[in-house]
């Protein structure tokens, strides 16, 4: 493959209330030094946007990153996943058509990037790690990986119809019953009606830890999360994630 196809375009979509996450996220994809990082943007919700100081702080973290105001995010219903497949296709269309795109969420913290040489040598257009407890699997979507070639033609598709027919289909699939289109499961049924062949990473956990509530006042809870994990598991790495006074206070 053409070196400059094994590359990965990341996009954040954060704001300032969930700049704490968003500052560790950008600290451990720097700290990967990989190869395959093509470049980092970010949408920042219009309505709230990084500081000053939040956004000189970002400029050091990840040097060159660049940013954008979008509507507001939540994961839920179709403004959100339009501002998703906008950013996704403004970008996909000049790029290599094998690259990925990827849609990356303020709490995930990167472990190690093994997952790269995963990601490039399979056979398939999208990637991630599958939603549980459902017969309607899709990507997970803290962090998916979209070939750029199919995410330039996300605009081809009538976006109410796509939301209209995921809602269909997720809530046919379980007990849960949902009244806003899930982002996630909608770029499922996109990908699907684009003809493009999904894989779940089986070691994708391995180097991709997501945090799911990042609410600002989950602060305290995300980083116990975080102090277990440099605990038990992955100490000489997420240990520089952690606020000293954190490990200090669950140490006692």
């Amino acid at each position: 493959m053409n070196p400059t196809n094994r590359l990965v375009y990341f996009i954040y979509f954060t704001c300032a209330r969930h700049y704490p996450y968003f500052s560790r996220s950008l600290k451990s994809m720097a700290a990967l030094r990989a190869k395959e990082v093509g470049a980092v943007y970010a949408y920042v919700d219009e309505h709230d946007y990084l500081s000053a100081e939040q956004l000189e702080s970002v400029q050091r973290l990840m040097p060159g990153i660049k940013i954008f105001k979008s509507k507001t995010l939540t994961g839920w219903g179709e403004q959100s996943v339009e501002v998703i497949t906008g950013a996704f296709t403004s970008l996909a269309r000049d790029l290599p058509p094998e690259c990925y795109v990827a849609k990356i969420d303020s709490d995930v913290i990167f472990r190690g990037g093994k997952f790269f040489a995963d990601l490039f040598d399979a056979d398939a257009d999208y990637q991630g790690c599958s939603v549980n407890n459902s017969s309607f699997m899709y990507p997970v979507g803290g962090c998916y990986f979209l070939k750029a070639r199919l995410a330039a033609r996300l605009g081809e598709l009538n976006l109410h119809a796509v939301c209209e027919q995921t809602l269909q289909r997720v809530n046919a699939s379980g007990p849960e019953k949902y009244a806003n289109v899930p982002e996630d499961a909608a770029m499922q049924v996109f990908v699907n009606l684009l003809g493009g062949k999904t894989r779940f990473m089986p070691d994708y956990s391995k180097c991709i830890m997501h945090f799911a509530g990042t609410a600002k006042s989950e602060m305290l809870k995300y980083d116990n999360k975080l102090y277990w994990s440099y605990k038990y598991h992955i100490r000489p790495f997420i240990g520089s994630f952690i606020p000293d006074g954190i490990k200090k206070r669950i140490k006692s």
